[in-house]
């Protein structure tokens, strides 16, 4: 089920740290953010449910990846080869035990982010 759900009211904020985390790059092909050569970046809910921002559910991905993980990756389903390294980071091939601490570390590093950017808004720092 794709496409359930709305963005939360301070989903700019959590893409943004999202693409942070990665690098301002693509965790699937590794390239930067380019829009001349259409690698934008974006950030995908790999469940489809656009409130769901747990960090296990969201990946930044470019919009040439986004496209192709959102056809092939299905939820829960197991990976027949090594799972990507974007998967692997959010614990999606371990069991809910590692996927929930990798969730609580890493989301707390997005809650941080957002955090210092509402604090220094309009300030340079």
């Amino acid at each position: 089920m794709r496409g359930r759900g709305r963005y939360p009211d301070d989903w700019a904020a959590i893409a943004q740290a999202v693409k942070r985390l990665a690098g301002g790059r693509c965790e699937a092909c590794d390239h930067p953010h380019d829009r001349e050569t259409g690698h934008v970046l974006t950030v995908h809910h790999l469940n489809g449910n656009k409130s769901d921002c747990r960090y296990s559910n969201l990946v930044a991905l470019c919009q040439r990846c986004h496209l192709r993980v959102q056809a092939a990756y299905i939820p829960g389903q197991a990976f027949m080869f090594t799972p990507p390294a974007w998967a692997r980071a959010r614990g999606l091939d371990a069991d809910a035990e590692t996927r929930e601490l990798c969730d609580w570390s890493v989301g707390r590093s997005i809650s941080q982010e957002i955090l210092f950017r509402q604090t220094t808004e309009g300030r340079n720092v």
